[in-house]
């Protein structure tokens, strides 16, 4: 037989159900004198129907609205109600349906209220601009006017959803050569920094080493981090020592255990840190002290050491190849009283 689509025609539905027919004069059926004390088949069937009628049978709403027929299915019960449209007719329905027209009369009723009026008096003042906006698939053209926030006494009428609070370049002009505890105040600010922080905390922790490496580069990148005074400085202050051995990499080339060095030597696992005084100490109202810094060169290298790279540090105030401290366990003591005592 050829492939293709075939239509069963009434003609060919006629003929098979003959075949059919004729086909089974003279059989018995399976089920035929076979109960569920003889049958296994017959038994987990009627056990199923009467699990099925015993769960309905249980619920008490469903029982309440149903009755048990001669052939033990439940059915829900029928009522007789009155058309609400005024025609006074009578209908048929399920105790649970919802029907209150006959069918055809709501249209009537809803034509000769509608007729000859308006939205506002059909759907009521409130409910128009909701109904129109799901006619024309647009938003409720609500009005109302607002004063520009920055205090220049200004106002606009704008819609009721739109986000206008300031008038162009208004908000800068307000705001312009103000740190965000002068915009918002302490309180709100130090709440606001806490909210970004732990957002992005958790956002970069659940990164990968590769997408850590992209987001830093593409934050500094954005930032238009660069090599600064310092860390130019600190470069040709290992170019004397260390020609050509060190790269810079302060703009996020190189992550490592999700913190980027200033600069890394091309063949040996050292890091090398620029710290800045005021970034590391007086930012955080940190003393300037021997043993605050030695902490915060342990705490800043730790990341480093983990990945069993050796780490220098060098200070802003304090520039001189003598003064870069290799952080290890073993030398940290040594090295730190050479370099605080020395020059």
């Amino acid at each position: 037989m050829p492939t293709g689509i075939y239509i069963r025609t009434k003609k060919f539905t006629d003929t098979y159900r003959k075949n059919m027919s004729l086909a089974l004069i003279g059989k018995k059926s399976w089920n035929k004198n076979l109960t569920k004390e003889t049958d296994l088949r017959i038994m987990k069937a009627s056990e199923k129907t009467s699990k099925a009628i015993k769960e309905l049978w249980n619920n008490t709403e469903y029982r309440n609205k149903s009755i048990k027929s001669k052939k033990g299915i439940l059915r829900i019960l029928r009522e007789i109600r009155v058309c609400q449209c005024g025609c006074e007719q009578n209908f048929e329905c399920k105790e649970n349906s919802k029907q209150r027209f006959i069918h055809g009369h709501y249209i009537k009723i809803r034509s000769l209220q509608r007729k000859n009026k308006t939205y506002e008096e059909i759907y009521g003042k409130d409910r128009v601009d909701i109904i129109k906006s799901k006619i024309t698939g647009r938003r409720p053209n609500k009005r109302e006017i607002r004063i520009c926030k920055c205090g220049c006494g200004k106002s606009k009428e704008v819609m009721l959803h739109s986000l206008w609070k300031y008038f162009r370049n208004h908000h800068s002009k307000n705001n312009k050569g103000k740190n965000i505890e002068q915009i918002y105040g302490i309180e709100k600010a130090q709440e606001i920094r806490k909210k970004f922080s732990t957002r992005m905390k958790l956002q970069y922790s659940s990164f990968t080493d590769y997408e850590k490496r992209d987001f830093l580069k593409n934050s500094f990148f954005k930032a238009g981090k660069h090599p600064n005074k310092f860390e130019l400085t600190c470069k040709k202050l290992l170019d004397i020592h260390y020609p050509n051995e060190f790269d810079y990499c302060g703009n996020g080339t190189k992550v490592i255990n999700g913190k980027n060095p200033d600069f890394i030597h091309k063949t040996k696992k050292i890091a090398v840190l620029c710290h800045g005084v005021y970034w590391h100490l007086s930012k955080y109202n940190i003393q300037d002290t021997k043993e605050n810094r030695l902490a915060v060169e342990l705490n800043d290298s730790q990341p480093f050491r983990a990945n069993g790279y050796e780490v220098w540090i060098i200070w802003e105030d304090r520039l001189s190849l003598n003064k870069v401290v290799i952080i290890n366990k073993e030398e940290v003591k040594q090295n730190v009283e050479e370099v605080y005592v020395g020059n």
